[in-house]
């Protein structure tokens, strides 16, 4: 409407702000007595005295009116938002039906979403407690060979750290450690002499440089951080591996024997706080790395020969990691292009940063980092997206069922005197009110599901990761956008229509709502097929890996590790093949072998392999694992050429035995060919090929078989007992005895090698098991928007059903009537989703080597059990109104 200054003549206008002011703040339903007050005696004073001393008359009514107005305005609008709470809580209660299936289908889609934002932050939280995160890289480096092979890896020398500190002045601090690569005994001798050994995972000792302890950020408990490491035969821990060994955490000075990269008597200089969950290597040891240097397999080496550390690097916060990474790839040609010309080698630096460790290593080998996948985190936010919006469609969907209905009661508001901002603010607080409730439940669904979260996925999430800002920002957006886009229709669209319409009972947009409605439920089912057929496909697939032919037999090999504590090496060399005598003495065992690794842990040694008479620089990737010469038998590996080895042959201490794909890549002709030829590991160390196995899966059917041999060794880490018949339980006391007699003071460790080889798939069955719960709750969600609609959609045909029945029709074909719409909306869903389901499967299946083909009834499967689950979902409120009287069918109104 206009003020009155649109009209008055040139002498007597209004200031134009004070009557806007005025006219916002004036009560609406004597707005216009108010302002042409106002203005009348704006004007008589205008001509009576002068334009400026009506406008200072007018600015002060304007001033002195303004608390009135306000505390007005305030009472109000309190009242009239108390009245629409109650309106609200009143519509609520009078459909306690509808208001339960959206209050429970918007708690579950949060709860979900909610669930999941916090698996998304913390796997994107990994190492950002560092303080300095922002500048600390971890050095890797890509080989590129003259054929066109790539070989990527975070490993590098240990000579690294001086010359880049000398040539690179925009590196503040190289940090060098050494993870230990196998479990180690641990063991601590307490004042009573009585000996505690304990075997450690490897992961949890690490051999670093004292800067390690001012680069990385750890919350210290005792000792001095800018001291420690920094004597030989130190060492520092964490609080629960002190609580570990001595009940507290007052250790200092205390001793622990350690038994893993080298055997050395460790005094204690520092404890820590345990590493939080979210770091990309967590480690309960610190040792320093002097102990290791000093060790025989490095204290004659130049540094520039084995890559066995990790070196993490710090830069200068004006640093450019791009062209710190091209001064870093001059210091390693001035290093190593002696070795690397002749075989026409490229190296490609990186600095990767350390918070993309956990979600981006794709390396060949980074095993000793428990990583993540940034693909599969954002998967998993996707999969949260869509529940949440099954489950505001689901509120859409409710109201577009119930138009009419909310359409003649707007109609009355109207013609009542309500406005349509009054009408739009009534529905908004409907909506926030049940999105409100829902979020309280959401948030106690979500704290009873952590803990199942957190076991399915091996995570450590807390309910502290509520403290994060962007948690709760994630909490605010949810709650927001579902009250907008669940109330967006009744606010907007009924808030729209004209009274003398709706209260005639005639809606010119019903077919539209109709097809709005349909189509959001296909959107719903169609999203629920697509969840289910991708967690159909992932079951069908790792199903199918862990079934497949490996190429090795696993059945009944029980694996021990060798003992860790060794005091006379002739002693335990001696015992060693008295552990295995007494073991084939027993009936249960067939056969012992002894190996460095075992199928499924990866293999002891890498490196690069060509023909005798090749090219120096044409080389292929090449995995070698020590083994007794009954190995293959025990496993039951293939030969297809040549011999097996043997011990007591002399040829055989140069020989090894080679897998097909090995035959292939380095250009023999057939297996027969290569026995007997001479292949020259890194490029320097000649072997014979005395037999050729077939092909055979070491680590996963994930991958293709890599080019790989097995060496002769009398050692290893791991004894393979054959078990055959008799009681498992019983065997495995039998080897513990024995094993404790000639091992005293070794802990006695065993695993099964087909339970260590299904670890390779624990992540793709996590993969699976989440994504499988999470596409069930989407159906159910989908379902409770169903019922709803089933049971307003049979309400509204209860008539029609009636009159079918009056002239004939049965109760089944009544049924089958209703139960072919939903069926058909099912349907369609379906048929929308397969297309893209099979170009989305085809796509994640192709990173396996070993893989199942897309199947049509991979859909199909899914398909039908939406559609049976929908069907059961509208059962009762369809054969409720097939099976009515039709009289009482008539009467219903």
């Amino acid at each position: 409407m206009s003020t009155p200054s649109d009209t008055a003549g040139p002498n007597t206008t209004l200031p134009h702000w004070a009557a806007r002011l005025l006219y916002r703040l004036a009560p609406a339903h004597n707005r216009d007595v108010v302002l042409g007050d106002f203005a009348e005696v704006f004007q008589y004073i205008a001509e009576d005295e002068g334009r400026t001393r009506a406008l200072g008359w007018y600015i002060a009514q304007v001033i002195k009116s303004l608390p009135a107005f306000l505390s007005n305005g305030i009472y109000f609008g309190s009242v009239m938002i108390g009245n629409y709470l109650k309106t609200a809580t009143r519509n609520l209660y009078k459909r306690k039906f509808y208001a339960t299936l959206n209050i429970a289908g918007l708690a579950i889609g949060m709860a979900v979403c909610l669930l999941l934002f916090q698996y998304v932050a913390f796997e994107t939280s990994y190492d950002a407690f560092h303080d300095n995160h922002d500048t600390l890289y971890r050095f890797t480096y890509t080989s590129l060979q003259s054929d066109g092979d790539e070989s990527s890896e975070p490993y590098s020398w240990f000579g690294l750290k001086a010359p880049v500190l000398e040539a690179v002045p925009e590196v503040q601090a190289v940090v060098r450690t050494h993870p230990n690569y196998s479990p180690a005994i641990i063991a601590r001798t307490d004042d009573t002499g009585a000996r505690k050994a304990v075997r450690e995972a490897g992961e949890n000792l690490l051999y670093t440089d004292p800067e390690f302890l001012q680069t990385f950020s750890l919350a210290w408990l005792h000792g001095d951080e800018t001291t420690a490491l920094t004597e030989p035969g130190t060492m520092v821990l964490s609080a629960s591996a002190a609580e570990r060994y001595f009940d507290t955490t007052d250790v200092l000075g205390q001793t622990l024997d350690v038994r893993g990269q080298e055997n050395v008597v460790y005094t204690i200089v520092g404890v820590f706080e345990d590493v939080p969950a979210n770091s990309h290597f967590t480690f309960d040891f610190l040792m320093t790395l002097e102990n290791v240097l000093q060790g025989s397999q490095y204290r004659e080496a130049s540094g520039w020969g084995w890559t066995n550390f990790v070196n993490y690097i710090q830069l200068r916060p004006d640093a450019d990691p791009a062209a710190v990474e091209a001064k870093l790839r001059e210091v390693l040609y001035t290093h190593k292009r002696e070795s690397w010309e002749p075989r026409n080698i490229d190296v490609r630096v990186g600095l990767q940063p350390i918070t993309d460790i956990h979600l981006r290593s794709d390396f060949d080998y980074d095993e000793h980092v428990g990583g993540g996948s940034a693909r599969t985190v954002y998967f998993f936010a996707l999969v949260a997206l869509f529940v949440l919006i099954i489950a505001w469609v689901n509120y859409i969907n409710l109201a577009t069922a119930r138009a009419l209905e909310r359409a003649r009661e707007v109609g009355v508001r109207k013609v009542v005197g309500a406005r349509k901002s009054q009408v739009i603010a009534q529905f908004l607080l409907e909506s926030a009110l049940t999105n409100a409730l829902a979020l309280v439940l959401a948030l106690a669904l979500t704290a009873l599901a952590l803990p199942y979260l957190n076991a399915v996925a091996g995570t450590d999430i807390t309910l502290s990761t509520w403290r994060e800002p962007r948690l709760w920002g994630a909490l605010l957006a949810v709650f927001g956008a579902g009250t907008l886009l669940a109330s967006l229709y009744p606010a907007f669209v009924l808030s729209a229509f004209q009274p003398v319409t709706v209260l005639k009972g005639t809606l010119g947009t019903a077919g539209t709502r109709n097809w709005l409605r349909q189509g959001l439920v296909v959107f719903q089912f169609a999203a629920s097929i697509a969840l289910l057929t991708g967690t159909y496909i992932v079951y069908q697939q790792v199903s199918y890996m862990r079934t497949a032919d490996l190429g090795v037999d696993l059945d009944q090999v029980l694996i021990v590790e060798r003992p860790g504590i060794i005091d006379d090496m002739e002693v335990f060399r001696e015992n060693r093949s008295v552990f295995r005598e007494q073991l084939l003495a027993q009936a249960a065992i067939k056969d012992v072998a002894i190996s460095t690794t075992v199928p499924g842990g990866n293999f002891s040694f890498t490196s690069n392999v060509r023909r005798e008479a090749a090219d120096p620089s044409d080389t292929h990737p090449f995995q070698v694992s020590w083994v007794t010469p009954n190995f293959p038998d025990l496993y039951e590996l293939e030969l297809l050429a040549g011999r097996l080895l043997d011990e007591v042959q002399d040829d055989d201490s140069r020989g090894v035995l080679v897998n097909e794909t090995l035959v292939r890549d380095v250009g023999f002709a057939s297996v027969e060919a290569a026995v007997g030829a001479t292949i020259m590991i890194s490029n320097d160390n000649p072997v014979t090929v005395v037999g050729v196995l077939e092909d055979y899966n070491w680590m996963s059917v994930k991958e293709a078989p890599a080019p790989a041999g097995l060496a002769v060794t009398t050692g290893g880490r791991y004894f393979s007992i054959k078990i055959e018949g008799g009681e498992v339980r019983e065997t495995v006391e039998t080897v513990q005895g024995i094993y404790e007699a000639l091992f005293p003071g070794n802990p006695f460790e065993y695993f099964f090698a087909d339970r260590f080889f299904d670890e390779q798939y624990r992540a793709d069955q996590r993969f699976g098991t989440l994504f499988g719960f999470f596409s069930a709750l989407a159906l159910v969600v989908a379902c409770l928007g169903l019922i709803g609609l089933a049971a307003y959609a049979t309400a509204q045909r209860t008539k029609e059903m009636g009159v079918r029945k009056v002239l004939g029709a049965s109760a089944p074909s009544i049924a089958r009537l209703l139960f072919a719409h939903f069926a058909k909306l099912v349907t369609v869903a379906l048929v929308i989703t397969a297309p893209l389901m099979y170009f989305a499967a085809d796509q994640w299946l192709s990173g396996f080597a070993t893989r199942i083909n897309v199947q049509p009834w991979l859909f199909v499967v899914p398909g039908l059990l939406v559609l049976l689950v929908a069907l059961l979902t509208v059962s009762y409120h369809t054969l409720r109104i097939a099976t009515l009287n039709p009289v009482k069918a008539l009467r219903y109104d």
